[in-house]
């Protein structure tokens, strides 16, 4: 994923050993390094939260993307490791064979191998390093006081009389388990919302755009001018211009930000690769295809979704057809006729046409769950998912970490989720974001 014909280490230590290569050529090949160390960095992370989590398939699908763009990469070959075996808890940092580790300590290196991946790479990293050991040592040690403050044993995982959680297996789960507070959110006027991976957009009331959150290879820097749609994916956005044509922009590395010309209704950015229903109604898809994500069957669609290598669509008939990365059971879907139908980096989600949900894929954490009732559209993200019901009310389920599955208030017209944060545009045309807001993917502007 995100792979370049030459990898990062590849590229020259200084312009001096290539002459005859342009200012301006060797600039870019150092930015584009930069933007792959960023990505790598971040994909990285979330592989290992996702570890702390016990959520050992999202573990393999971030590393094996990883090692896609750096096969010797050496943290995403130990996670991947640990993963495969099913492992109960993620190893130590000591017993990881850090990149950042040990290109810091190692003696400097000569040759074409010394440049971008040793100094820019630890500088970029480094602070997200730097905040990771803080957050797991806080978590560390209030594990340790609330073992400590109990004066009379309990089972294992369970609570004392004083509150603390004893000493078992399910006892880190437990802390992992309890969401901090939900902050009180910031409220936008727009006329639609988009949450992607740690960033998000919205089509404003006169129908330009606006984007905030993470946006390390510009995908929160939309373009001018008005239109009817958005839908921000992992680390790039497409929207539907008045004309009926598309623009994408944000990380481009496999062409999911290259849309095909043409006039279309409707369009869904993947992980790392697009969809759009095209005006005869047919589906077009580009990026990455490593999991045929980006083949659609032939047929007309009203609707489609995509997600994590995979995407899914409702047929003219009303059924679902999905295609892509079967692995976790997201892209199998039920019988039945559907209205929509919302493809996340796991879990996948439909509203029949009597206004009940059906399910499937990924449900380690309860996110293929869905509750009773009738609904109007339904988000499915990572770990969590949220629906629209009939009467205008916001209901979520799955990990609740992040305080991404409170809404606050009622009465909303859409909601969208993201991979940790969700958000929705209530009826009063106001947009308001809750849950993880690291990114400031949850401060709307």
């Amino acid at each position: 994923m995100f792979g370049l014909d030459s990898t990062p280490g590849d590229l020259p230590a200084t312009q001096d050993e290539i002459p005859d290569v342009p200012s301006a050529a060797y600039d870019a090949l150092g930015m584009a390094s930069e933007r792959i160390q960023r990505m790598i960095g971040q994909l990285l992370e979330e592989a290992e939260a996702a570890a702390l989590l016990g959520d050992w398939a999202n573990v393999e699908d971030r590393c094996r993307a990883i090692l896609n763009l750096d096969p010797d990469d050496e943290d995403a070959q130990a996670l991947l490791a640990a993963s495969l075996r099913g492992a109960a808890s993620l190893p130590t940092r000591s017993a990881l064979p850090s990149r950042r580790r040990n290109r810091r300590d190692a003696e400097p290196r000569s040759g074409p191998k010394a440049g971008f991946r040793v100094t820019r790479a630890t500088m970029l990293r480094g602070a997200g390093v730097a905040m990771g050991a803080i957050a797991i040592g806080v978590l560390v040690t209030v594990f340790v006081l609330r073992l400590t403050e109990s004066s009379t044993p309990a089972p294992a995982g369970r609570s004392s009389g004083n509150g603390a959680v004893s000493a078992g297996p399910a006892a880190a789960a437990t802390l992992l388990a309890t969401p901090p507070p939900t902050p009180t959110p910031v409220v936008k006027t727009m006329k639609a919302v988009s949450a992607g991976a740690y960033h998000t957009c919205g089509v404003k009331t006169d129908g330009t755009l606006t984007c905030w959150g993470d946006n390390q290879v510009g995908q929160a820097t939309p373009p001018g001018g008005q239109f009817t749609a958005v839908s921000a994916g992992g680390n790039h956005t497409c929207g539907v211009r008045t004309d009926g044509t598309l623009a994408c922009w944000g990380w481009n590395e496999h062409g999911q930000a290259t849309p095909p010309g043409g006039r279309f209704r409707s369009v869904s950015a993947g992980f790392l690769h697009t969809c759009g229903v095209k005006a005869d109604e047919t589906v077009a898809c580009w990026g990455a295809n490593n999991a045929r994500e980006a083949t659609p069957p032939t047929g007309q669609f009203s609707t489609v979704s995509a997600g994590n290598r995979y995407s899914c669509g409702v047929k003219a008939d009303g059924t679902i057809a999905c295609w892509g990365n079967p692995d976790s059971g997201q892209a199998t879907p039920p019988g039945g006729q559907f209205i929509s139908v919302s493809a996340g980096y796991g879990p996948t989600c439909g509203v029949l046409t009597d206004g009940t949900l059906a399910c499937w894929g990924n449900n380690n954490y309860g996110q293929a769950t869905p509750p009773g009732g009738r609904f109007r559209s339904v988000s499915a993200g990572t770990y969590h998912t949220c629906g629209l019901t009939t009467d205008g009310i916001v209901r979520c389920w799955g990990n609740h970490y992040s305080g991404q599955t409170t809404p606050p208030g009622r009465y909303f017209s859409s909601v969208a989720v993201g991979s940790l944060h969700t958000c929705g545009v209530r009826t009063d045309s106001i947009v308001v974001c809750w849950g993880h807001d690291g990114f400031g993917q949850a401060t709307v502007p």
